[in-house]
């Protein structure tokens, strides 16, 4: 709660008792509005479009130094490069994008720079993505967590941080634009991650 200043001289009819009620009155107003209007303000609010998510990136894996049982060296959380898509005409079930209309996360050359993310992957630890137990006994030990779009077991084996993962499909999904609590807009979508690999035998 900021500090509300005394003002003891007056200027023409706003006396020094008009200054005092005048402040009585914004402090009774940012008291019982959970907000201070001297703070900065936040971007506008969030809104949403269709994209298409085209591209990978690793941000977790597995580790020895982090990870209680990293017997498999699994991937569990990751970004997503995507553009934007607008449906093609009132009978097409097909989505175009647009360069220099839609928005995309490419900038400068980098396919990263305004990553998506998978809310669903946020929670995501090493023992566990999306609430599957991927290091436990009845987890095959030849199946990976999956991005988004799905991929090949052989594109996640021996990954590291801030590798990149084609997928197998460029899947169209809602992305919603938000403001985290620094104010910068970020990209999220939610799906639950697939789980595929080889077969055991």
């Amino acid at each position: 709660m900021p500090d509300y200043p005394i003002i003891s001289k007056g200027l023409g009819k706003l006396t020094p008792g008009v200054w005092a009620r005048l402040m009585r009155m914004l402090q009774s107003y940012e008291s019982s509005s959970p907000r201070d209007e001297r703070a900065p303000k936040r971007p506008a609010t969030s809104n949403y479009f269709l994209a298409e998510i085209t591209k990978a990136k690793v941000v977790a894996v597995q580790d020895e130094n982090d990870c209680d049982d990293t017997s498999y060296g699994k991937v569990y959380k990751f970004i997503y490069a995507w553009r934007e898509v607008q449906i093609d005409g009132q009978d097409a079930y097909t989505a175009t994008y647009t360069e220099g209309v839609c928005k995309t996360s490419t900038y400068a050359g980098d396919e990263f720079y305004y990553p998506a993310m998978n809310a669903l992957e946020i929670r995501n630890e090493c023992d566990y993505a999306t609430g599957i137990h991927i290091s436990g006994g009845a987890y095959l030990a030849t199946f990976y967590p999956l991005p988004f779009g799905g991929a090949t077991s052989t594109n996640l084996t021996d990954l590291a941080e801030d590798d990149e993962v084609e997928l197998r499909h460029d899947l169209i999904t809602v992305v919603h634009a938000m403001p985290d609590e620094q104010g910068t807009m970020r990209y999220l979508f939610a799906h639950m991650m697939q789980h595929d690999g080889g077969c055991e035998t």
